[in-house]
């Protein structure tokens, strides 16, 4: 039957295999036998050639994927390319150029290390770098996001909420970096919602404590309330101070000024006036009233234990007050300053070796402040972002950090080297020597909350500028009290 098989495919194909089962009888399938192998034989084939074709996919798509998750900007190729960078500048038109001059020579830095090393794969880079006021840096950021001409660089310090909208993702930056080498990197997914910034340095609040003043308290109380009233007066008349024996002024910061402040109470435990300098006055509030923070905005939950904090605390403006805070200090007059650590050698020049420094502590919570947070434009090109990381990648090594902040005192380094350099030169910030291993000790409660930054420009505009009656610091806090929902 195989022999006369209509389908020539379903013959014997070979004449021994005909002759084989003629002559030796051996048993032939008969057509319908080898259709049926065949067609199996072939699907085997053919589902096998599939699964080939879907594993070499598969695999592809996991080295792809694999690729996407370590991809750093070392494996990345950057072409040559320019990006611009907008800086918000603080102080009168000199110190802005100051500040600009700063960054500018670290620019030039960079495309200078950039040209050396072009043989070695790295691009040129150009750097187009403009200073803009603190007081005009938001408006400006929003009218660029609106017109899409955001700068490649724009920090998110000064600007609204919303620019971060316009911010790209940095993921391939933070892979690049080695975490360990710098502060607080290694909880940056729990610390910022979206990895779209990066900071620059930090900042920390604390409180500086006069012994001058802790000296004349002891001598007015030793004195008596009557004749600490009548010194007062004519101090106040003349503009004399107090003249203090220098074993006596340290004797007094002993006694006084304690190593460290669990508690508000402790601030006012000798109804003495503390200033708080003005930029740090949210961070202030934040550590010692956490309903202010939260995530739901600001939320005061005691009125009056929130107001009589607010009367008495001082509040200065280096710009627009009469006097700033670290004048203040330097005549003697508040027993407290509250200012950020940076503010170090600024305050040792104003009252050298008569101030030590006080830990403000909350549960053995330190607040902290992000300092010249940058972000990327969505609006730049894929290789525009690619070259501002790699820019901002040097701004985070440890000379640019220790050019910005060791050197100029803008805030302390991110730079875990750069770091140890800023407090091993300062003895007075010895304490600073094991935050490396306690740095889930330092929260950040004043990031992403505009609430907060709001309460604080209103209540200093409102109150502090007019100096208005105090008793209107109790409305002033009864407006910002948020209705309970009704069942």
């Amino acid at each position: 039957m195989r022999a006369l098989a209509v389908n020539p495919e379903l013959r014997f194909q070979k004449v021994l295999d005909f002759k084989a089962a003629l002559l030796e009888g051996k048993k032939a399938d008969d057509p319908k036998t080898v259709l049926r192998k065949r067609m199996t034989r072939r699907g085997f084939i053919i589902g096998g050639s599939v699964l080939l074709v879907g594993a070499a996919s598969g695999i592809g798509w996991l080295l792809w994927d694999n690729y996407e998750k370590n991809k750093t900007l070392e494996n990345t190729k950057v072409e040559n390319d320019s990006i611009s960078i907008w800086l918000p500048a603080t102080g009168d038109a000199t110190e802005q150029q100051a500040q600009l001059d700063l960054w500018r020579g670290l620019c030039d830095e960079f495309i200078a290390e950039t040209k050396e090393n072009e043989n070695n794969g790295k691009p040129t880079i150009t750097i187009d770098i403009q200073a803009k006021p603190v007081a005009e840096y938001a408006a400006a950021l929003n009218d660029a996001a609106a017109n899409e001409t955001l700068p490649t660089i724009f920090v998110t310090d000064h600007s609204d909420a919303g620019i971060l909208d316009h911010a790209a993702p940095l993921d391939i930056l933070l892979k690049t970096l080695q975490k360990e080498e710098y502060l607080f990197l290694d909880r940056y997914e729990s610390i910022f919602p979206t990895p779209n910034r990066v900071p620059l340095g930090f900042d920390m609040l604390t409180a500086y404590g006069n012994e001058i003043k802790a000296a004349e308290v002891l001598k007015k109380q030793a004195a008596g309330s009557e004749q600490t009233q009548e010194g007062d007066e004519e101090q106040a008349s003349t503009g004399a101070t107090v003249e203090i024996d220098p074993e006596a002024a340290e004797a007094a910061g002993e006694q006084i000024l304690a190593p460290a402040l669990p508690t508000l109470e402790l601030l006012f435990v000798h109804e003495q006036p503390i200033t708080v300098y003005k930029d740090a006055y949210s961070l202030f509030l934040a550590l010692y009233h956490p309903e202010l923070a939260g995530e739901g905005g600001v939320e005061v939950t005691d009125q009056e234990s929130l107001a009589k904090d607010l009367r008495r605390a001082e509040l200065r403006d280096q710009q627009t007050a009469e006097k700033t805070s670290r004048q203040i200090m330097a005549e003697n007059k508040p027993l407290y300053l509250i200012d950020f650590v940076s503010a170090q050698p600024e305050i040792a020049s104003a009252i050298a070796g008569k101030y030590r420094i006080i830990q403000m502590t909350n549960e053995s919570t330190f607040a902290g402040m992000f300092r010249q947070c940058c972000g990327v434009s969505t609006t730049a090109s894929e290789n525009q972002q690619n070259a501002a990381m790699l820019f901002l990648i040097y701004m985070m090594r440890n000379y640019a950090q220790n050019t910005l902040h060791v050197q100029n005192k803008n805030a302390m380094p991110i730079n875990l080297k750069a770091f140890t350099d800023f407090w091993v030169s300062k003895p007075d910030l010895a304490f600073l020597a094991d935050l490396d291993s306690k740095q889930e000790s330092v929260s950040f409660p004043t990031l992403d909350r505009p609430e907060l930054k709001r309460f604080t420009d209103d209540f200093y505009n409102e109150i502090v500028l007019p100096k208005v009656e105090y008793e209107d610091v109790t409305k002033f806090v009864a407006s910002f009290t948020q209705a309970e929902t009704p069942e």
